[in-house]
């Protein structure tokens, strides 16, 4: 369970690298490790997705992947 001050900084992560929509994630089998699923062509458009990476799993104390393949990642979720 993510409480809602990580929440709301993980929100504010995506904003700040250009991402405002609605953040989805891909059900995942380990609670210790986090997917995001953002719109096609959305990742190429992100400054730099290290820098997000590594903040993102700092705030969340998991592993985190941000990828916009929704071929693959075909079951999402909204983050919550």
């Amino acid at each position: 369970m993510i409480d809602s001050e990580a929440r709301r900084r993980v929100e504010q992560l995506f904003r700040n690298a250009g991402i405002s929509a609605p953040l989805m994630v891909a059900p995942v089998s380990s609670e210790d490790e986090r997917v995001f699923v953002l719109a096609p062509g959305s990742v190429e458009l992100l400054p730099d997705l290290g820098e997000l990476t590594i903040a993102l799993q700092e705030t969340l104390g998991r592993k985190v992947w941000i990828t916009d393949d929704r071929t693959y990642w075909t079951d999402t979720e909204p983050f919550r």
